[in-house]
């Protein structure tokens, strides 16, 4: 069911520009991610089953990858001298972009609703925790080249989600690029806590569709949710 929640003080505006997370929001992929993880650490060697023991009480949702192999790595005592960091990354990456070309799909309205954002001349982007080289494969297995106007990756920001700094890059270049825009005439689409609260500090319009995985948000609204894209209601981009 949609529902919408929006402050008095703000003025409505029409929707202009949709910035998508991309993890199990547009695509199916969290597995790959747990399964890139534990190959990654085992090719080096570390019993995967005590990392994620030690770190079972982390939100790892919507986060970069570098983030989260760091604070699964540091939970468990294992030191910069036993595992760089750079190395698991980049054995992690090589794994992942294995499994997602071969694995991955595309969720359920993810296409008709970007043919049906594109039909209205809506700008779309991706801003994403994943890096440039997975969201370019993405892009090319889907052919969704020609729905997106531009990426936020993972790799250009210092802070991942919670942190805002990937939506603030988002509406800062979208405002360079496609000309002057408010944020209410923005609307971000997530699956996750950690996106929810990137988005809103961002001071960004919302729109919630959780995955059977996701971590939802305790203490902030999104200004609408529905269950899956094929809820998805042209009305969101008139409020």
């Amino acid at each position: 069911m949609l529902f919408l929640k929006v402050k008095n003080d703000k003025i409505l505006s029409m929707i202009k520009a949709v910035f998508f997370d991309l993890d199990d929001t547009l695509v199916d992929s969290l597995s790959l991610h747990l399964k890139a993880n534990q190959l990654a650490f085992e090719k080096f060697g570390f019993d995967y089953n005590l990392i994620q023991e030690k770190a079972k009480n982390v939100d790892f949702m919507g986060r970069r990858v570098s983030d989260i192999l760091r604070i699964k790595r540091d939970s468990t005592n294992i030191s910069e001298i036993e595992l760089p960091l750079k190395n698991l990354i980049k054995v992690r990456e090589e794994l992942f972009l294995k499994l997602v070309t071969k694995e991955t799909i595309l969720l359920p309205g993810a296409i008709n609703l970007l043919n049906k954002l594109k039909e209205l001349n809506k700008i779309i982007a991706i801003v994403s925790s994943g890096s440039k080289k997975y969201i370019d494969v993405i892009l090319n297995k889907f052919k969704l080249k020609k729905f997106v106007d531009f990426v936020i990756s993972g790799d250009e920001v210092k802070h991942g989600k919670p942190n805002p700094e990937c939506y603030e890059m988002a509406f800062k270049y979208l405002n360079d690029n496609f000309g002057k825009h408010s944020k209410n005439e923005c609307l971000v689409i997530e699956d996750t806590e950690n996106g929810v609260k990137a988005a809103s500090k961002a001071g960004l319009k919302i729109l919630l569709v959780p995955s059977k995985h996701s971590v939802l948000p305790k203490n902030i609204n999104p200004n609408y949710q529905i269950k899956s894209f094929d809820e998805f209601n042209i009305k969101i981009l008139n409020d």
